[in-house]
């Protein structure tokens, strides 16, 4: 579906993942020279060795520095997106005028939840709802052009005229997305963008709880 394929292009997430400082070789290295050093006897009349008497003799001075201590990992997964259904069959079919047969959801990635509503077809065009994790950084990007900001949300939103397509601002840096794609050119006698507007704000409304 090309619709899908144009919401999923514009779902762009890069990952980072790190991990600790490894303790450095510095301290042992020291504490092997230290080591291997054979002072003698301090008072042969006495018959001490100098070599057993102070840590350095075979001591690992990085065992007490949490600063040289890597962090375990905590194989802890940061969550998907929400479900994006978050309008019913009726609810869309009343704001798009038109009827949606069907629904179906693609949540494969950790990013992006993509809800389809299908009208004439179950297999047919769709108006796609999808939630997308990071995708607040495409408002307001000047690398995108053909947009026009949308007010009246609540939250920064903006229109990409060419794609029919309305992102807002929603979470931590997030997306809620509303695609319509040149195959919902005639829905509510071409308001494309008044329709995701309403969608949206029903949207929101859902994610606030």
């Amino acid at each position: 579906m090309r619709t899908r394929h144009l919401a999923a292009a514009l779902a762009a997430v890069v990952l980072l993942a790190g991990c600790g400082d490894q303790p450095s070789p510095v301290t042992n290295d020291a504490a092997a020279t230290a080591a291997s050093t054979d002072t003698g006897p301090a008072d042969p009349a006495a018959g001490t060795d100098t070599r057993t008497a102070g840590p350095a003799a075979g001591a690992d001075t990085d065992a007490g520095d949490p600063a040289t201590t890597a962090p375990a990992a905590s194989g802890v997964e940061a969550p998907g997106p929400p479900d994006p259904c978050l309008l019913t069959k009726t609810e869309m079919s009343r704001l798009a005028g038109v009827e949606i047969v069907a629904t179906d959801t693609d949540e494969s990635s950790q990013e992006v939840a993509v809800c389809a509503y299908h009208f004439h077809s179950t297999d047919g065009p769709a108006i796609l709802l999808q939630y997308h994790r990071g995708g607040a950084a495409m408002i307001n990007n000047p690398l995108f052009k053909g947009t026009e900001k949308v007010s009246g949300l609540g939250t920064p939103a903006e229109w990409f005229d060419g794609q029919a397509g309305l992102h807002v601002a929603v979470g931590d840096g997030d997306a809620l997305e509303v695609m319509l794609g040149v195959s919902s050119v005639k829905l509510r006698g071409g308001d494309l963008k008044g329709l995701a507007v309403d969608i949206a704000k029903l949207a929101l409304t859902r994610l606030a709880g």
